[in-house]
């Protein structure tokens, strides 16, 4: 045939005239050859993620947990700051006395729960240190350490991001349960006791300056008063030498006329009234307004603040023993280690069935 005695022409390279190479695919990942690797070592998968979580489980039973107690707080109500409050002394003539709000006791309050050195005075006070150092196994070679790490910064006051700032709360974390709420409400107790000291010491000091305030007036008034009785027996003695160099013995009239000078008086009653005035025991008597004055003082001596009568801060709910612990999370640190066992498993197999592929090759 024809088609037979044609000769074939030359085969044209085309990398000669610059055209690509046609892709190979042999480098594509075969999903099924992966898959198929991972399945046959399955059991060892299984394995690596058993011993995984074995280790974290063993890490959960030997960690000690932490428990988390807490305590809620409000503002105190207006009855229970009302002895702080003395009635009808905001309208008396006495230096400012401020009245006291709910608002401005639990802001004190406040300050208070997270004061270094009030938390510093209940942790060192003997029993809790003793108790402390003995349950977390601690030395005395670093005591502002020890304090610093495990108590100051496991009490935590915590305000709400949202809502009313006034409800807060007071957390304690500790590997006792029951110690941790007992704590924590020893050291509201020992806080509030505190607050309600400094409470009653300046509204104690406030009384005691509105009363200096009284008697500095009160003496003032007493002083003026002297000078102004010193300065009448002055004069008085001055009109007694004008009436007896005048030989006015007796008072003297002059019809028709307005004079009216001491020394008419007449020298008898002149000198009565200076031996009188000189004679004077107490010038109270004779002083006006001073018994307001002294009205005054004697109802602020009157004033008596129970300290046990103030509550500086509501206790919405106190600390209660906690049920789990806040750390670790068991099952957590298990799903992790479980998904993390199965990942590595994954990882090695893959490892291995690329390591024998390609030593097939090289065979």
């Amino acid at each position: 045939m024809k088609n037979e005695n044609i000769q074939q022409g030359p085969q044209i390279n085309p990398s000669q005239y610059g055209y690509p190479m046609p892709y190979q695919q042999e480098d594509e990942i075969d999903l099924y050859e992966l898959w198929s690797a991972i399945w046959q070592r399955k059991q060892m998968i299984f394995f690596v993620s058993l011993v995984v979580t074995l280790i974290a489980f063993a890490y959960v039973l030997m960690v000690k947990p932490i428990y988390k107690a807490e305590i809620f707080f409000l503002p105190p109500l207006a009855q229970d700051i009302q002895e702080l409050n003395f009635q009808g002394i905001q309208d008396m003539d006495v230096a400012s006395i401020a009245r006291v709000s709910p608002e401005k006791v639990y802001q004190e309050f406040q300050k208070n729960l997270q004061s270094k050195s009030l938390r510093r005075e209940f942790y060192e006070k003997p029993k809790n240190y003793d108790w402390f150092q003995k349950a977390n196994n601690l030395d005395n070679s670093d005591v502002q350490q020890t304090f610093e790490d495990k108590f100051d910064e496991k009490l935590k006051v915590k305000v709400p991001k949202t809502g009313s700032a006034n409800f807060i709360s007071l957390s304690f974390e500790a590997e006792d349960k029951e110690l941790s709420a007992t704590w924590l409400n020893s050291y509201v107790d020992f806080v509030v006791s505190k607050t309600r000291h400094q409470l009653v010491i300046a509204s104690t000091t406030e009384l005691k300056n509105n009363k200096q305030f009284l008697l500095d007036k009160v003496a003032g008034l007493r002083k003026i008063a002297l000078s102004r009785r010193k300065d009448r027996i002055a004069l008085l003695q001055e009109s007694l030498l004008i009436a007896k160099m005048s030989g006015n013995t007796d008072p003297v009239k002059l019809r028709g006329s307005d004079i009216d000078k001491e020394y008419m008086r007449g020298s008898k009653a002149i000198e009565s009234e200076i031996n009188v005035l000189q004679s004077r025991k107490n010038e109270d008597p004779f002083i006006e307004g001073i018994r307001d004055f002294q009205e005054k003082i004697a109802y602020l001596d009157a004033i008596s603040i129970e300290e046990k009568n103030i509550t500086p801060v509501t206790i919405d709910q106190a600390a209660l023993v906690p049920v789990d612990p806040i750390k670790p999370k068991k099952k957590l640190i298990l799903l992790i280690a479980l998904v993390l066992g199965v990942f590595m498993g994954i990882f090695i197999a893959i490892v291995q069935a690329s390591l024998c592929k390609n030593k097939k090759l090289e065979e």
